[in-house]
Order: structure tokens, then sequence, then C-alpha cells
């Protein structure tokens, strides 16, 4: 990375440093990206905690320690090194008077807000009034509003200081090696993009199957659900991804102008052909003939298999043959996803985060399911859910079970 660009941060400060979030993903990120050599400025957190440097320093040991990754003391040390602290009430003016201090050497600050997403726009604002968003970056974690109305609520309190060029959007599946390739699986392989295309495919299925329940995280699903969780941004980034024209110039905005061409054409979606899943009953897929199928898996170990019609080893009858290749095995372990959003924030490269526009279409196509949500149907715990689900596509090619890593494993 080119750490003299024009646009480059020379400072990244981190809203909600002694959050969860920042355990579970940002140290890391922020380590492997300092064990690149492409960490060379200080690092700011700022939270209410009352917490001293050094106290932050070893949280950032005890998270890295925790993951399956070896921490090298030298890598460590020079990390440690960039940490700063800022205690205050994220409310207060006084904490961004302190902030300010600390960046009177920077010139294109990066701020990072992975806080609750009621205090995006505050935050933002107090920024603004001490006189600190000159030349600076603000990355924002989802959920974006949380439906039409509240996201451009949000994104009109946010211009009101900041150009839309200075806002970062972040999903982190678009941070996810998979999903930025599945563009140039698409076009760069004359294999598969002549048959891209109505004509030869029947229909995409985009699945997200997690093996585990609710658990601790009742308190966050119960007002916010699925659909806002998941569904709005991170599975239809995939169907964009999917279904977008191949891009007519280079460039991030060329990108996602065809990104939102997909959105602005889908009809809003019809509550009265979705269902609405909640543990309990259970799901009994009929088995057609499968067809042809190229299965993208994103995580665990990412990878793509194509399902191939085959006669079986009696010359009659037939059977699936699966081509499988695992990305990880043949190309090595590719970046994480907020080590990848990390870089390119830092750069000021955009192509990874969500356009205002591309937000607004999501919310309009999703709106009738939020305005009129379907009543709830249960399902077992742990089956594919409910057999409503499988009515919806009678007389088509029924859902398709995830491709797992492993047999013990869920997709």
């Amino acid at each position: 990375m080119n750490q003299h660009s024009p646009n480059a941060a020379d400072a990244l400060v981190i809203f909600g440093i002694t959050g969860d979030l920042a355990r579970k993903m940002t140290f890391r990120a922020l380590y492997q990206l300092e064990l690149a050599g492409e960490l060379t400025f200080p690092v700011i957190g700022v939270a209410v905690d009352d917490w001293s440097i050094d106290h932050l320093r070893s949280s950032v040991l005890a998270a890295l320690e925790s993951g399956d990754e070896v921490v090298e003391k030298e890598v460590f040390g020079r990390l440690a090194q960039r940490f700063w602290y800022v205690r205050g009430d994220f409310n207060d003016p006084a904490t961004y008077e302190a902030l300010a201090g600390e960046l009177r050497k920077s010139s294109h600050p990066l701020y990072y807000l992975e806080i609750p997403p009621g205090l995006f726009a505050p935050v933002v604002k107090l920024l603004g009034a001490a006189d600190i968003l000159h030349g600076a970056r603000v990355m924002i974690e989802k959920p974006f509003g949380h439906d039409l109305a509240s996201a451009r609520a949000l994104n009109a309190e946010l211009h009101e200081v900041l150009d839309e060029d200075q806002i970062l959007r972040v999903d982190h599946f678009l941070g996810k090696q998979p999903v930025t390739d599945i563009s140039y699986r698409r076009f760069a392989n004359t294999l598969l993009e002549p048959v891209w295309n109505r004509e030869h495919v029947a229909g995409v299925y985009v699945t997200l199957a997690e093996n585990f329940g609710v658990e601790n995280r009742g308190a966050f699903y119960d007002p916010v659900g699925a659909l806002r969780d998941v569904v709005q941004n991170h599975l239809l980034q995939v169907v964009a991804m999917i279904a977008m024209e191949a891009p007519t110039a280079p460039g991030h905005a060329a990108l996602w102008d065809k990104k939102v061409e997909v959105f602005r054409a889908m009809a809003d979606v019809d509550p009265t052909a979705c269902v609405r899943g909640q543990y309990d009953g259970y799901l009994d897929a009929p088995q057609h003939t499968n067809p042809n199928q190229v299965i993208i898996r994103v995580e665990p170990d990412s990878g793509v298999r194509m399902t191939l019609l085959s006669k079986g080893p009696d010359g009659r009858a037939s059977r699936d043959v699966h081509l499988d290749l695992s990305f990880v095995h043949e190309l090595g372990k590719p970046p994480g996803a907020y080590e990848r959003l990390f870089h390119d924030a830092i750069k000021g490269h955009q192509s990874l985060f969500t356009r205002e526009d591309v937000v607004e279409e999501t919310w309009r196509v999703l709106q009738p399911l939020i305005d009129e949500p379907p009543a709830v149907v249960q399902y077992k715990r742990g089956s594919w859910g409910p057999q409503s689900a499988s009515d919806l596509l009678r007389g088509h090619t029924p859902w398709q079970l995830s491709w797992l890593a492993t047999s013990e494993s869920s997709n």
C-alpha cells in the first residue's frame, strides 16, 4: 500500500474500542495490517470506560491470543505503541476537544464508528463541531437505518457535515474474498460468462444457514431480526454481484452504478410470497432430479462446487458428480474481511463500501415486508425451516441444501 498517497489515512480513531466487535474483529485486522507493514500511524480509541492505555494494550493482546494465530512479540510490540486512548462520553463536546488535541498532527483521519446506530449522527455532528472532519473519512457499521425512512433520515443528517465520498458504509460481506471474487469468476472465465444469463440459469438460491440458535443474542434479534440484520445488506449485496452487468468503466462509481441498476429493477417484495420462520416445524423438501449447479461457498472454507449429472458405475442409473475446489487449499488463506475493509478505507478506496442510493433501494425493496410481515411459522430447531418455505417453490427447483465444508459442520 502506498502510504504516501494524498488520500491515505494518517490516523485511525475507533469509537467503541472497548466493545465486542473490537475484541472479535478489529484488533485482529489491525494486527494483520501491522504484520504486513501497512499500519504506519497512531490508533486512537475512544470510549466511556475508565481504561488506562496499559489496560487497552493488554486487552488487545488478550483478544489476539484468544484466536488461532501465533502472535509475534515484535509485531505486537509495534502495534501496541500505536494505540492511545481518549476516555469520554460520546455526547460530550469535551471528548472531541480532547480528541482534537491527539489529532493535531493528522490531516486525513479515518474515524471508525463501531457503536450503537443511534449514536452515528450525534457523533458525526460533534466531530464537525470540533472542526476535525476536514480531509477525514468516516466508517459506519451496520445497520444503516432500520427501514427506508430511517435510512433516508440518517443520510440527511450525515450529509449536513459530510460529503458522500467521506462516508464509508461497512458491510463486512463485501470484504470477504469469495464475495469480491464473484465478479472475477463471472466475467473473466469464458466457461461461465456466456451462460450466466436468464436463458441458461433457471434460478439463483442464496442461503445463509447457521447451526446455532439465537443464544445470548435475543436482546439484539428481538427488535432487529434476520431481515434487517443480514437480508437488506449482506444477502442483497450477494444478489447484486450475481445479477449485475459488467461495469463499463474502471473505478468504484461504475461498479456501484451497475449494482444499483439491479436494485432499481427489483419490484417491491410481496409479503404473501414470503415465509417467516421460527424454531419448531421442519423442512421436508421433495427430491426432484437435481439440475446442474454452480455453488459458491463464502464460509467456512471458501470454495466453488460444480454439480454435474453422470451415469453410475452400473452404466444405467444416474447420479450427481461434484467438482469441488477449496480456495484456501489452492490459493492460501485470504485476508480477513475487516483487514481488507480497513486496508481499503485507509487507502481511500470505496468499492467495498455501500453507496447511499444502494442502501435506499434495498430498503425500498424490503419495505412491504417490514410494513406487513407474514405470520410466524414454527419450525424444529436444527431443521432446514418450515414446510411452507418449500411450498413457495412448488413446480420449480426446490431449495438447495448447503454445501457443507465437512459432514459435521454447517454453512
